[in-house]
């Protein structure tokens, strides 16, 4: 198997993990949320309106559909139910890591059914900041062509990565790609956690790089040191276990 059919499979390989196994670890804190009841709201239902703007772009509601998928065949069929839900609602919606349809362009359909099935949608492509240091701008820029995303989000997973047996532990230089990134690209990007989160202080070095945004993508949910401990082919007596609460 080949670089680009590798990284293709590992798509595959993390969404049947995710639908078969157990991969949650800890609470998102929504539990812990009580909304206050307002017993006198004094207007009129039928007039209120979610609708909002982000990034100078209208929003159905404020609410969006994360990064998932793509990459494999098998999930250009998922990413047009979500594409479909996001037209629909008019919510924002970010795709996978498009790294595979870049190696392979013959799988740029399994991201780009998301902008044929919500035209107007706002929607964020998507590449890992090793990448990026590796590549520069024309693979940031062939991640927003290929979907006509109106912004790009730059994922940060360094815990996945130290996990992989096969992950890249170089983390030098990421900064300065993403500085130059913001710099020269000609829609917003975004910073984005995968489930561990983004300090205050790592928040403020991203926006001072020119990040226009910043995704915490905190923990609680899905947990990428489970995921790729079962990629691995062993989840019991894994001595990376105990980062799976780690953000």
């Amino acid at each position: 198997m080949n670089r680009r059919e590798f990284t293709s499979s590992r798509k595959l390989d993390h969404l049947r993990i995710c639908l078969d196994e157990h991969i949650e670890s800890g609470s998102t804190g929504f539990d812990d949320i009580r909304l206050v009841h307002e017993a006198l709201p004094d207007c009129d239902m039928d007039r209120l309106s979610l609708e909002t703007r982000f990034l100078g772009h209208n929003l159905g509601s404020p609410l969006f559909i994360s990064a998932m998928t793509g990459g494999h065949p098998e999930t250009k069929d998922v990413n047009a139910v979500l594409g479909e839900i996001a037209g629909e609602f008019g919510l924002g919606i970010g795709v996978g890591s498009q790294r595979a349809a870049i190696e392979n362009p013959e799988l740029a359909d399994t991201f780009s059914i998301v902008r044929e099935k919500a035209p107007d949608t706002f929607i964020v492509g998507n590449l890992g900041i090793v990448q990026l240091r590796d590549h520069g701008i024309e693979w940031a820029e062939r991640a927003v062509e290929m979907i006509d995303a109106d912004a790009l989000a730059i994922h940060l997973n360094f815990l996945q990565e130290a996990i992989q047996p096969e992950g890249d532990h170089d983390a030098g230089g990421c900064y300065a790609a993403l500085r130059e990134l913001c710099r020269d690209l000609k829609v917003p990007v975004i910073v984005k956690e995968t489930g561990s989160g983004i300090s205050y202080e790592t928040g403020i070095r991203c926006f001072g790089a020119g990040a226009a945004c910043v995704d915490i993508g905190g923990y609680g949910g899905s947990s990428w040191a489970l995921i790729e401990s079962h990629r691995s082919g062993s989840v019991a007596g894994r001595e990376d276990l105990h980062l799976k609460g780690l953000g």
